[in-house]
């Protein structure tokens, strides 16, 4: 494996933090992990971990007992994301 190969997280990282800001998850959304492990091939963990990493970001929130849900970008707020 070379150094440019991407991790299942990292793949799951991007893709999520895609589809967050081009609004195709949409703002308030639960990110089931059902969905998101059929979405993407892979485990619960590796979700887990993808979405932890847009919560450090302020892209998802994570609430007790109701998961995590996809949070309300504002373009000026997120720019610095697109770079």
């Amino acid at each position: 494996m070379t150094t440019s190969a991407k991790t299942r997280v990292e793949v799951v990282f991007l893709a999520l933090r895609h589809g967050i800001l081009t609004g195709h998850l949409l703002s308030g959304s639960k990110l089931a992990f059902a969905e998101m492990t059929e979405r993407y091939p892979c485990s619960k963990s590796v979700v887990r971990e993808g979405l932890s990493r847009l919560v450090e970001l302020g892209l998802v929130r994570s609430e007790p007992q109701h998961g995590f849900i996809a949070h309300r970008c504002v373009a000026g707020e997120v720019s610095w994301l697109l770079i």
